[in-house]
């Protein structure tokens, strides 16, 4: 097979490896995407975003609005001993799937330009004069200046460059169901259990979004999915009346596990990382999909910062860190705390009792979950 040869090459082709591809074939280079698996499909996935990144996103022509987003603007939330506490979000938020939302921008990357190659999961790479070198699961290899990493939660790529975030032994397991029935569209809410926590709202179409994240000796102590949710999620009363009064869609929920919430670094061995390849925010927090659309932004600006030119690499691979460490590090470290708190009998509890106590605090955590709005780059 002949080499595939590109000024890009992006592995991962999810928000924030689409939303890059985006940026960069505007910007006229000539730009690659290998993605491990096939569009249209579910991910596991908050499926939650907020709208601070529509003002960049509209500079690359991808208007999200038109998928027809829901629009979340109340947050609710319940602890494990069933205390709740409802407030009003101090940025909106938009509920869409990650089924209508990939497709669409890998669409958009194709009409600029960008070629999206499926089922091409990457399986190693190395430098050799001055070029990338990657080579696939089906043995195609590709070259280009530049390459990102963008493969989201895990990939064989993290083995590959052999990434100290894989020494964390805490493992958590996601999952995720769309349902139908009646449900406050403009709410997002978060239920604690024993061991994890559950995120619902709702998403385009009347489909309502439930994923949750849990510890997984938890889930393998309980035998399962369906004995976990009966035997552990079912103690909230909030999901209990929600499971019982809500239909899935699905026939099976999807599931990913080996979760790991380590600190990543955004640059290793001279490779950018966007998205969740870069750092894996806390669901409970909120708002991955926006740091992936984020970094996306980042990596454009330094990248354009040195004119696109490879021999500049280092300086743009420099300020792409420096951008990241302000406002993305932050960030992330403040939802791996706050992680900590909830999950755990008790402590969820004592939460929940100091955030209504202390609104001042709960609005700083709140806002805290987004940034400010995602600008053009000038």
């Amino acid at each position: 097979m002949a080499r595939i040869r590109s000024d890009v090459l992006i592995s991962g082709g999810g928000i924030a490896g689409l939303v890059l591809a985006n940026a960069l074939q505007q910007e006229g280079l000539k730009v690659v995407v290998l993605e491990a698996s096939e569009y249209p499909r579910h991910r596991v996935c908050g499926e939650f975003i907020s709208t601070e990144v529509l003002p960049y996103l509209h500079s690359l022509d991808l208007p999200i609005d038109r998928l027809s987003p829901v629009r979340i603007n109340t947050f609710e939330l319940s602890s494990t001993g069933n205390r709740h506490l409802k407030t009003g979000l101090d940025m909106e938020a938009l509920g869409i799937s990650r089924f209508a939302l990939d497709l669409f921008l890998k669409e958009q990357a194709e009409k600029k330009g960008a070629k999206i190659i499926e089922n091409a999961e990457v399986l190693r790479q190395h430098s050799e004069d001055q070029l990338n070198l990657i080579v696939d699961k089906s043995g195609q290899e590709y070259s280009a200046p530049w390459f990102v990493s963008a493969h989201g939660k895990r990939s064989r790529l993290d083995t590959h460059f052999n990434r100290p975030f894989l020494a964390d032994t805490q493992l958590y397991s996601g999952i995720k169901m769309h349902f139908e029935g009646n449900w406050a569209q403009n709410t997002v809410a978060l239920h604690n259990f024993k061991g994890g926590y559950a995120g619902i709202s709702a998403v385009e179409g009347g489909r309502i979004n439930v994923c949750y994240l849990v510890k997984t000796p938890e889930l393998q102590a309980a035998g399962g999915l369906q004995p976990f949710q009966e035997k552990v999620m079912h103690k909230n009363q909030a999901l209990l009346s929600f499971f019982k009064t809500h239909k899935p869609v699905f026939e099976q929920p999807l599931a990913i596990s080996g979760i790991r919430f380590g600190k990543k670094q955004p640059v290793q061995d001279s490779i950018p990382f966007v998205g969740d390849a870069s750092g894996l925010v806390a669901p409970l927090f909120g708002n991955g999909m926006a740091l992936a659309v984020r970094t996306a932004h980042l990596l454009h600006g330094a990248m354009r910062s040195v004119d696109f030119k490879y021999e500049n690499k280092n300086q743009a691979l420099n300020a792409y860190q420096a951008a990241w460490n302000i406002e993305v590090k932050g960030r992330l470290s403040l939802s791996r705390f706050v992680q900590n708190m909830f999950g755990r009998q008790g402590i969820s509890d004592l939460a929940l009792l100091g955030a209504q106590a202390l609104p001042f605090a709960l609005r700083y955590v709140l806002a805290q979950s987004h940034g400010k709005p995602i600008l053009p780059h000038a």
